[in-house]
């Protein structure tokens, strides 16, 4: 297996390098793609030393899809297989990644599988060593993309740009006959957001909630209906699965989020913009 990798930037705080190091030595290349609109030249420079990494920075937030295009065009032009996507907030424990490849390599289907993911929920991880499950979605980060059926696909929806671009992947290649396979007893050190305690309205009792951005917000709403129009008839189970999580996620940032009259106004204009077909970046 000829294997690179990806890890997309927005931000990043100084302990970057040491998450990127639990990974990027399984690598022959590490694509770094930095989303912020400054450079963070000064917490990425220990990665420079290394030929076999690859920086994009232009300046600009483009996304995730269209980043993950950019960088599996480069693996596949570099004669790479599979592809490992990371967020920049995932990392490894020691040995996990090994056991990951191990895993891996004795998939005896591998080349019908459009990606491999892994979990990020310690209650669900199997005791059983390389447990295999066939699933209808996978998070991005932790997963490794075959590069020949990413071709096939034509890559990800970039209609989406942030939020279930993983979700849109792994429908559309299900669709048309590939696996998703989670290894289910390994994990992955990965963060779903911002994390705080807030007084329940029902007990008064603190409860941990995790908020989001007014504008990851809008996408969270536009997005689904997006994704909801497509494979509702699909994969009606999952889409009600992510239709009960955003709607949690919806009730959480209106009741909790210091920002509730702009996430509101997000999710009017995420519903809106989705009706008037308007996707991509928002205007």
């Amino acid at each position: 297996m000829k294997l690179a990798g990806v890890v997309i930037l927005y931000n990043p705080d100084e302990a970057l390098i040491e998450r990127v190091d639990t990974y990027r030595h399984y690598l022959d290349k590490l694509i770094v793609v930095d989303n912020s609109e400054i450079s963070n030249q000064e917490i990425i420079r220990p990665l420079w030393e290394n030929k076999d990494v690859h920086f994009i920075h232009n300046g600009k937030n483009e996304g995730i899809s269209k980043r993950l295009n950019e960088a599996a065009t480069i693996a596949i032009k570099n004669g790479f297989d599979w592809l490992l996507t990371m967020d920049q907030d995932s990392y490894f424990e020691k040995g996990v990644f090994d056991a990951y490849l191990n895993c891996i390599s004795q998939y005896e289907n591998i080349d019908n599988v459009a990606m491999f993911g892994i979990e990020y929920d310690e209650r669900n991880v199997s005791q059983s060593p390389c447990d295999f499950q066939q699933v209808n979605h996978l998070i991005t980060s932790g997963s490794l993309v075959n590069l020949k059926i990413f071709n096939e696909l034509k890559g990800f929806d970039v209609a989406l740009f942030i939020d279930n671009v993983d979700h849109e992947y792994c429908f559309h290649a299900k669709a048309v006959g590939y696996e998703i396979v989670k290894v289910q007893d390994i994990f992955l050190q990965h963060s779903l957001g911002v994390v705080s305690q807030h007084r329940s309205l029902k007990n008064l009792s603190l409860t941990p909630r995790t908020l989001h951005s007014p504008i990851r917000m809008y996408y969270t709403v536009r997005n689904y209906f997006y994704l909801s129009e497509k494979y509702s008839k699909l994969f009606p189970e999952d889409i009600k699965e992510i239709k009960k999580s955003i709607l949690n996620r919806i009730k959480n940032n209106l009741l909790y989020n210091e920002k509730r009259m702009q996430v509101l106004k997000n999710i009017i204009k995420g519903y809106a913009d989705y009706k008037n077909g308007r996707m991509g970046k928002i205007s």
